[in-house]
């Protein structure tokens, strides 16, 4: 009599080799580096000032001297500082890589207890048709696939660990004595090959020219130029959002390390105290990005520092653009541009509501996986009473630049993207005009406490399709109220988009806590709060999930003939939309 018995799968890989190194460590050594680095600088920036009226012999020969250690320091400064630009890239990766390991890990103890368990269920039986034989058949081949992938993961992270050892070995074999540097000048040529190349940053290529530059670079021409010349890849439309984060990082630690070390010595001035806090705001937004997580499997999302300019046009005001989840790989990308007043201080609270929107997406989606960034990549006007926040002029340079970030997000991702841009106050204006002015490649425009559409009078001109702009007003937000409403209105920024003769869909945006019979600034800030009505709408429209949305549009405002514009929300008791998960939902 034949007997029949399921074998359970063996465990693989026999083990996870966790990667070796301590990155805290390495940011430590590479902080030492930025510093002495800084002191280097500051002896050869302070060359014109140790220069002395002293003639003659002696002052000839004090000149020569002084000029050969100062152009030493120079040369010391810039070897130290791709050194340091590298042990910063190295230490990044090594803590990515070894959450890998981790994951890995926590994924060979599941699938272990899972083969324990069905070890403890085997048995003989004489029946091959017997619907336990199969049950217990099909788990087990569907264990021995689990452990399949889990091994190719595995080899995954090894070759990733030794291509980001061998990338750190490259800089510093590379790097020579100041000996050799002084007598044969820098050795650069790698560096300046791969720069050299069509498509590269700074060359004026478009996005698609400069991914195809990075895709044709080696493993090691790539850690050259990223240790060399990170300001030029953290900027660069086109690349991997990867590769940009990798680079902003870098600079990020380099002002950090550099600014501290002046503030540490009592030698900051007030523009350098200025870059201080917004690279303090910075560092604050990114390390909560890397903290947020997922709230569908627990994981932790990751951040990205896609764009980092702390002081692009004053101290007062830099660039900046944080997304939580991964801009290469997301199904689905949302990008938030804020409004007036909104600097890079804020980068901070910009990046808590970039995560409550990737909250809401997540939690309200089908499994698309999300990725929301907050896009601070204009001169936002600086106040209510600022001349430019009842101009065009700010949003139209800011729509050009918004129209470019997108076409450099979408060149740099591994597969197309659902991107939907958001709008907020002013950023509704900027928004408004990157996709009535420009070529943008996005599913949906979403314009919430809109001042004005900007120059176009209806959801026609902004060129993605009437049924796919969206606007968003709370009744008792007065920003709205300033847009043009026709001849009592005030026309600067634009018609109000939440009026019936734009055309766009308004959605439902009333808060459980709007103020009570008057319009104020409070609600004007409310359209990212959690479990509001705005939040979701707007997270369904980033998931492609319009029904839920035209099912309880709001009725847009109306402007009569004679009398001021009519909202008829301002009636309308305000709900509770769940965006978070509580205990019993879902």
């Amino acid at each position: 009599m034949t007997t029949y018995v399921v074998d359970v799968p063996d465990s693989r890989p026999a083990r996870i080799e966790h990667p070796q190194g301590t990155p805290a460590g390495v940011e430590d050594f590479a902080e030492t580096l930025f510093r002495v680095r800084a002191r280097y600088d500051d002896l050869a920036e302070n060359e014109p000032a140790m220069r002395l009226d002293w003639m003659g012999q002696a002052g000839e020969r004090y000149y020569d001297t002084l000029q050969q250690l100062t152009g030493q320091a120079s040369t010391m400064a810039a070897g130290i500082r791709v050194v340091a630009r590298a042990a910063t890239a190295y230490g990044e990766t090594l803590t990515e890589l070894k959450q890998r390991g981790r994951d890995l890990a926590e994924r060979k103890r599941s699938l272990d207890d899972q083969a324990d368990s069905l070890r403890q269920q085997v048995r003989q039986v004489v029946d091959p048709d017997d619907a336990w034989y199969f049950g217990m058949l099909r788990a087990c081949q569907g264990l021995a696939m689990s452990y399949g992938q889990l091994e190719t993961d595995h080899d995954t992270l090894q070759a990733d660990v030794a291509a980001n050892d061998e990338a750190f070995i490259a800089v510093l074999s590379g790097n020579r004595t100041l000996a050799d540097v002084i007598e044969g000048g820098a050795d650069d040529t790698a560096v300046e090959n791969a720069l050299a190349r069509p498509g590269a940053p700074g060359s004026g290529a478009d996005a698609a020219a400069t991914r195809r530059w990075w895709d044709a670079l080696s493993a090691a021409e790539q850690a050259a130029v990223l240790a060399a010349r990170p300001d030029l890849l953290g900027g660069a439309d086109g690349l991997p959002a990867g590769v940009r984060d990798a680079a902003n990082r870098v600079l990020l630690a380099e002002d950090l390390a550099t600014l501290e070390a002046k503030e540490a010595s009592g030698e900051l001035d007030g523009d350098e105290r200025d870059r201080l806090r917004n690279v303090r705001a910075v560092r604050d937004a990114l390390e909560d990005a890397d903290g947020f997580h997922d709230p569908v499997t627990g994981e932790l999302t990751g951040g990205q520092l896609w764009m980092y300019d702390p002081d692009k046009w004053d101290t007062e005001n830099g660039a900046v653009a944080i997304a939580v989840g991964d801009l290469d790989t997301a199904d689905r990308l949302a990008v938030r541009v804020p409004g007036i007043t909104n600097e890079i201080v804020d980068a901070p609270a910009l990046t808590a509501e970039a995560y409550n929107l990737y909250e809401g997406a997540r939690n309200l989606g089908d499994g698309d996986s999300v990725a929301s960034m907050m896009w601070l990549g204009y001169d936002t006007p600086d106040a209510f009473w600022d001349p430019d926040t009842v101009s065009n002029d700010r949003a139209r340079e800011g729509g050009a630049a918004l129209a470019d970030s997108v076409s450099g997000l979408k060149a740099g991702a591994e597969h197309d993207q659902a991107v939907t841009v958001i709008g907020h106050s002013y950023g509704s204006t900027t928004v408004a005009h990157a996709a009535s002015d420009h070529t943008m490649d996005v599913e949906d425009v979403v314009l919430v406490g809109s001042p004005g559409g900007g120059d176009g009078n209806s959801a026609a001109d902004l060129r993605v399709g009437t049924d796919h702009v969206w606007a968003g007003r709370a009744s008792r937000d007065i920003v709205p109220t300033t847009a043009d409403h026709g001849w009592v209105g005030a026309p600067n920024l634009g018609r109000d988009p939440a009026e019936d003769k734009f055309g766009a869909q308004r959605f439902q945006a009333e808060s459980v806590e709007r103020t009570d019979g008057h319009r104020g600034i409070a609600d004007h800030g409310r359209y990212f709060a959690r479990n509001s009505e705005s939040l979701w709408n707007i997270s369904h429209i980033v998931n492609g999930d319009y029904e839920p949305v035209r099912d309880s549009l709001a009725e847009p405002v109306h402007d009569p003939f004679f009398g001021g514009p009519e909202d008829p929300e301002v009636d309308r008791d305000p709900t509770v939309k769940p965006t978070t998960r509580q205990p019993g939902q879902w």
